[in-house]
């Protein structure tokens, strides 16, 4: 017992503080490669969370356009329904004063009644589009919606754009989330070929220890120093060809990626042709549907010109007013299906406002 006394083991009491810390020297390039692709799919995360909210916002903008359009087309409907009853008012007053008979009182009264069902439809339309819209921009339910944004006033300019030389850039975060797969998918081929090359590591322990002889009993105790480093070589000889196929496999998963991102940008071009020929369209058939309106209304105002003076049916003048309806009607259309086909033209192009602030 006293020749071992002095010795750092066989004490009954041990008293033990250690510090230790490792560091990776030379890795083969599998740290850089770990490093690179943490940042890529952090940028991966951001395009991604950009990608929704561009997504989002399209559809918070049809929604929206949508809404106008349900606005527009009851209002088209109650102003029908007002012109029958209008005309119906007439004919009333007419028959009483013995200038129309019954059965055109009747008549009007009719076409009065097919209408209300439309209104009421229209109406529904309305409030259905509102509670879409609510939904998509979180506002409660029961809460009231004014939309300030008067949709016949939203005629675009007529005049059709240049025709494009060639395809434009486009930035659209989902792409840019699929080149960031593929930075990472580049990034684990370097990752697991560094399997092959040898790691150097270093490490160092410090610690200090005490014999006591009492368990609790510390004064007067000499603590020891204990250092030592470590600089450790590790060559791999053999997996059992497990490398090789990871290596491979990485290969295959990179040449998916590639191939994904061009995938992707050809959906993108097309549905930008589709929403840029939808735009066009669109245009165009403002152009005509204006002119149509204001035909429409032209015949009316004569056909009822011409009722009053005996020269016209009561049938030709709910033609013309129901001609008019529907001039009008396709005009409000063609206006909402502009404005949401230049918001997926814009969402293909990865130009968005939220993107812009």
């Amino acid at each position: 017992g006293m020749l071992l006394g002095d010795l750092p083991f066989g004490q009954e009491n041990t008293y033990m503080a250690t510090i230790s810390g490792d560091q990776t020297i030379w890795s083969g390039g599998r740290m850089t490669a770990a490093v690179r692709i943490a940042r890529q799919a952090r940028e991966a995360a951001r395009n991604t969370l950009a990608e929704q909210t561009a997504e989002l916002e399209l559809q918070v903008r049809t929604a929206y356009y949508q809404a106008l359009l349900a606005r527009e087309l009851e209002a088209i409907a109650l102003a029908g329904a007002e012109q029958a009853q209008a005309f119906l008012d007439q004919e009333r007053l007419r028959f009483r004063s013995g200038r129309a008979s019954e059965l055109e009182a009747l008549r009007a009264e009719v076409e009065l009644e097919n209408l209300q069902p439309q209104l009421i439809q229209a109406r529904n339309a309305a409030q259905l589009a509102e509670l879409n819209l609510k939904r998509l921009t979180d506002i409660p339910a029961d809460q009231p919606l004014r939309l300030t944004t008067d949709l016949m006033a939203q005629i675009p300019p007529l005049e059709a754009p240049a025709p494009e030389e060639e395809l434009p850039e486009f930035r659209r975060p989902s792409i840019m989330a699929a080149e960031n797969q593929v930075a990472i998918r580049e990034a684990q081929v370097d990752f697991v070929r560094g399997s092959y090359l040898p790691t150097v590591a270093l490490r160092m322990a410090y610690g200090r220890q005490a014999f006591p002889v009492e368990v609790f009993d510390l004064s007067g105790i000499d603590w020891r120093t204990d250092w030592t480093a470590t600089l450790s070589v590790s060559v791999p000889v053999f997996t059992g060809f497990r490398r090789g196929a990871e290596i491979e496999q990485a290969r295959v998963q990179l040449e998916q990626a590639r191939l994904q991102v061009e995938q992707l940008r050809e959906a993108v071009q097309l549905e930008y042709a589709q929403a840029r020929g939808e735009r066009e369209r669109a245009r165009a058939a403002i152009g005509a549907r204006q002119r149509t309106v204001e035909q429409a209304q032209r015949v009316h105002d004569l056909t009822v010109l011409r009722y009053e003076q005996g020269l016209a049916t009561q049938l030709e003048v709910t033609d013309a007013r129901l001609a008019l309806l529907q001039a009008r009607t396709n005009l409000a259309q063609a206006i909402a299906d502009y404005h949401i086909a230049d918001a997926s033209v814009r969402r293909a192009l990865g130009q968005t406002d939220l993107s812009a602030r």
